[in-house]
Protein backbone atom coordinates (compact mmCIF):
# COMPACT_ATOMS: atom_id res chain seq x y z
CA UNK A 1 0.00 0.00 0.00
CA UNK A 2 1.25 3.59 -0.72
CA UNK A 3 0.86 6.65 1.65
CA UNK A 4 0.63 10.37 0.67
CA UNK A 5 3.68 12.32 2.15
CA UNK A 6 5.41 15.77 2.08
CA UNK A 7 9.33 15.49 1.70
CA UNK A 8 9.90 17.44 4.84
CA UNK A 9 13.10 18.93 3.39
CA UNK A 10 12.49 19.98 -0.44
CA UNK A 11 8.47 19.98 0.26
CA UNK A 12 8.21 17.33 -2.74
CA UNK A 13 4.49 15.52 -2.40
CA UNK A 14 4.86 12.09 -3.20
CA UNK A 15 3.96 8.43 -2.93
CA UNK A 16 5.71 5.97 -0.79
CA UNK A 17 5.37 2.39 -0.32
CA UNK A 18 4.36 1.28 3.12
CA UNK A 19 7.23 -1.15 3.14
CA UNK A 20 9.22 1.73 3.03
CA UNK A 21 8.38 2.78 6.38
CA UNK A 22 10.80 2.42 9.23
CA UNK A 23 8.63 4.13 12.16
CA UNK A 24 6.05 7.08 12.24
CA UNK A 25 6.48 9.98 15.04
CA UNK A 26 3.17 11.84 15.80
CA UNK A 27 3.85 15.16 16.44
CA UNK A 28 2.25 19.09 16.41
CA UNK A 29 -0.57 19.90 18.42
CA UNK A 30 -2.60 17.11 19.73
CA UNK A 31 -0.39 14.54 17.47
CA UNK A 32 -1.67 16.18 14.32
CA UNK A 33 1.43 15.54 12.23
CA UNK A 34 2.67 12.50 11.70
CA UNK A 35 6.50 12.50 10.36
CA UNK A 36 7.08 9.56 8.62
CA UNK A 37 10.82 8.07 8.79
CA UNK A 38 12.49 5.55 5.79
CA UNK A 39 16.15 5.25 4.81
CA UNK A 40 15.61 7.77 2.09
CA UNK A 41 14.42 10.20 3.93
CA UNK A 42 11.75 12.29 6.78
CA UNK A 43 8.10 12.71 5.34
CA UNK A 44 4.89 14.28 6.70
CA UNK A 45 1.90 12.11 6.08
CA UNK A 46 -0.66 14.16 4.00
CA UNK A 47 -3.99 15.49 5.65
CA UNK A 48 -6.54 15.11 3.67
CA UNK A 49 -6.93 18.00 1.77
CA UNK A 50 -3.31 18.04 0.52
CA UNK A 51 -4.02 14.50 -0.64
CA UNK A 52 -6.83 15.65 -2.77
CA UNK A 53 -5.07 18.25 -4.06
CA UNK A 54 -2.07 15.89 -5.23
CA UNK A 55 -4.30 13.95 -6.82
CA UNK A 56 -6.18 16.81 -8.50
CA UNK A 57 -2.26 18.30 -9.24
CA UNK A 58 -0.93 15.15 -10.74
CA UNK A 59 -4.05 14.80 -13.31
CA UNK A 60 -5.37 11.95 -11.49
CA UNK A 61 -8.28 13.53 -10.37
CA UNK A 62 -10.54 16.33 -11.77
CA UNK A 63 -12.76 18.56 -9.58
CA UNK A 64 -16.03 18.88 -10.56
CA UNK A 65 -17.71 20.58 -8.37
CA UNK A 66 -16.47 22.81 -5.20
CA UNK A 67 -16.65 19.59 -3.09
CA UNK A 68 -16.05 16.63 -5.83
CA UNK A 69 -12.89 15.54 -7.24
CA UNK A 70 -13.44 12.43 -9.51
CA UNK A 71 -11.87 9.91 -11.44
CA UNK A 72 -12.39 10.90 -15.42
CA UNK A 73 -11.57 7.10 -16.16
CA UNK A 74 -13.77 5.35 -14.58
CA UNK A 75 -16.93 7.65 -15.91
CA UNK A 76 -19.46 4.84 -17.47
CA UNK A 77 -21.99 7.78 -18.86
CA UNK A 78 -22.67 11.58 -18.84
CA UNK A 79 -25.86 12.84 -17.87
CA UNK A 80 -26.35 15.97 -19.51
CA UNK A 81 -29.72 16.96 -18.31
CA UNK A 82 -28.58 16.72 -14.54
CA UNK A 83 -24.91 17.42 -15.16
CA UNK A 84 -23.86 14.42 -13.27
CA UNK A 85 -21.16 11.88 -14.19
CA UNK A 86 -22.50 8.11 -13.91
CA UNK A 87 -19.97 5.52 -12.61
CA UNK A 88 -20.51 1.76 -12.19
CA UNK A 89 -23.07 0.46 -10.30
CA UNK A 90 -24.81 3.31 -10.84
CA UNK A 91 -23.03 5.98 -8.53
CA UNK A 92 -22.71 9.66 -9.64
CA UNK A 93 -21.08 12.31 -8.91
CA UNK A 94 -22.37 16.30 -9.51
CA UNK A 95 -20.74 18.60 -12.09
CA UNK A 96 -21.07 22.11 -11.45
CA UNK A 97 -22.56 24.33 -14.84
CA UNK A 98 -19.22 25.94 -15.41
CA UNK A 99 -17.20 23.13 -15.30
CA UNK A 100 -19.51 20.73 -16.92
CA UNK A 101 -18.60 21.39 -20.58
CA UNK A 102 -15.00 21.09 -20.12
CA UNK A 103 -14.90 18.08 -18.12
CA UNK A 104 -17.39 16.48 -20.73
CA UNK A 105 -14.94 17.40 -23.37
CA UNK A 106 -12.01 15.93 -20.93
CA UNK A 107 -14.08 12.51 -20.99
CA UNK A 108 -14.68 12.22 -24.74
CA UNK A 109 -10.94 12.78 -25.41
CA UNK A 110 -9.92 9.75 -23.30
CA UNK A 111 -12.29 7.85 -25.02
Amino acid sequence: MNIPVMDIETKETKMISIEEVLYILRSGNNGSIQKVSTENGEYRILSETEFVKYLTDTGQLKVSDGGVAVNLKKVKRIDPMNRKLVFSAGKEASVSTARFKEIEEEIMNLT
